[in-house]
Order: structure tokens, then sequence, then C-alpha cells
């Protein structure tokens, strides 16, 4: 992914959902206070719109991409660790099924 190079590093875990029709994906991670990351989402559907949103583990929402534009990513620093859970999901139906990618990547 062009969004995805130097000086920002991919943390090497694979984020994938297959996401069915009024579905989402969710994933779990911690992000380490002090470092900057980047988020990055894709999918196979090329007319759909990812929406992701970032909450804290008491699904406390910390970010939402529809609120920017829908954008496929996001640079963000934490003061302190946190333990995060991120939802992935399209703005409107699909057909069957598709694949959403989610790609995280620090700041070296």
């Amino acid at each position: 992914n062009e969004l995805i190079k130097y000086p920002f590093i991919p943390d090497g875990h694979d984020y994938s959902a297959e996401i069915t029709q009024d579905g989402k994906g969710e994933f779990k991670t911690t992000f380490y206070g002090g470092s900057t990351y980047r988020i990055v989402t894709c999918s196979n559907l090329p007319q759909g719109k990812v929406i992701f949103t970032i909450y804290d583990n008491e699904k406390n929402k910390l970010f939402c991409n529809k609120n920017y534009n829908y954008s496929s990513y996001w640079d963000f620093t934490f003061r302190s660790t946190i333990d995060c859970i991120i939802e992935v999901k399209f703005e409107s139906e699909i057909a069957k099924k598709a694949i959403i990618k989610l790609i995280i990547a620090f700041k070296n």
C-alpha cells in the first residue's frame, strides 16, 4: 500500500475481516504511549466506503473516519499505552460478502 512507506513500518499482523451483509469486523490491539501510528483500510470492493472506528475497552469512541470524509487512513499518537478495539464495516449495504483489510504501522 502506498500509504505505508518510510518512516512508517507495518506491525506485521494480518487484520482481515470477511464482512457479510449488515456485518462488521472487529480487531483488538494495543497502542503504546508516545508512539505515532498510522491505520490504513482497504477493501476488495472499489465502490464501498469503509468505516473504521476505534474504541477503548469500555467501548468509548476515540475516533471514527466517517467524521473525516471516510478517509482511508489516520495518523495518531496516544499519550499513554491503551488497549483498543477497532471496528470495520461498510458505509452502505453490500451484496453477499467482501473483505476489509486493515494495516497498522508505527513511525520509526
